[in-house]
């Protein structure tokens, strides 16, 4: 047996089933296709397609996050993804320590430091190091550990030295 449902039900139904329906067929103008690290810029670039063309422009994470139009045409999905590897890249170390030794000349560690994605190296002492509170930053967690423990140590034995 089949009821009769109210006319203002089944258009509310009818209208509910239309709005799930856009949401879900909803298309964004660009999608995320491939990402590669830029030397010459030092940083992620997307590679970007238009939807439904054969349309591929590439793009930094900064640029996309700085350009608000740009950043809505993508799906909730890539813009988390596109946060995510910003965040990644902006946490990511720029130099790392390769060696540490003792120098007996200067009776404390020397450290060789290089800087991420290029050849040439630097030798520093941790207190050279600590100087630059901007350029200690640009360690990662670990190797800014050992810089400050080093430099601990050696503030400990001058202080062990001044009072005996």
């Amino acid at each position: 047996m089949i009821e009769k449902y109210h006319p203002s039900f089944l258009t509310s139904v009818l209208k509910w089933y239309k709005e799930l329906k856009q949401e879900f067929n909803t298309t964004y103008p660009y999608r995320i296709v491939d990402k590669k690290y830029s030397k010459k810029l030092k940083q992620d670039i997307l590679i970007i397609q238009a939807s439904g063309r054969n349309i591929f422009f590439e793009s930094t994470l900064k640029e996309i996050l700085g350009n608000e139009e740009i950043l809505q045409g993508f799906s909730p999905q890539d813009v988390r993804n596109i946060t995510y590897l910003y965040c990644v890249e902006v946490l990511r170390p720029n130099y790392k320590i390769i060696a540490q030794e003792y120098s007996e000349e200067l009776q404390q560690d020397i450290f060789t430091i290089k800087k991420i994605g290029e050849d040439h190296s630097m030798r520093k002492t941790a207190e050279e190091i600590s100087t630059d509170k901007e350029f200690i930053k640009q360690f990662g967690q670990l190797d800014a550990h050992k810089i400050g423990y080093n430099l601990g140590e050696i503030h400990s034995a001058n202080e062990r030295k001044l009072r005996k």
